[in-house]
């Protein structure tokens, strides 16, 4: 509506979030647990073909807290740069 035209999103993740879309259980989300977080990467896969689909330029920041494993976050950052997102 206010004819706003943005040259790229930032999507902001976490590794929290993407363990809680694999169907991790809340009290579990803290655990170190690289297989839920490439689990729930559909989901964020899927906010980036969206993104796309827009025709903008879609760049992930991970909100990184003290319990994401560098595991965790190397499954993140691999995926992006597999889809070719900064």
């Amino acid at each position: 509506y206010g004819g706003l035209k943005p040259d790229a999103v930032v999507l902001v993740a976490t590794i929290r979030a993407l363990k809680s879309h694999a169907g991790i259980a809340s009290a579990n989300l803290k655990d170190p647990n690289p297989k839920a977080v490439a689990d729930g990467l559909p989901n964020l896969e899927k906010h980036i073909e969206n993104i796309r689909h827009f025709m903008l330029v879609p760049i992930v920041a991970i909100n990184k807290f003290s319990t994401d494993s560098e595991d965790e976050i190397t499954v993140v950052t691999d995926c992006c740069k597999k889809l070719g997102v900064e």
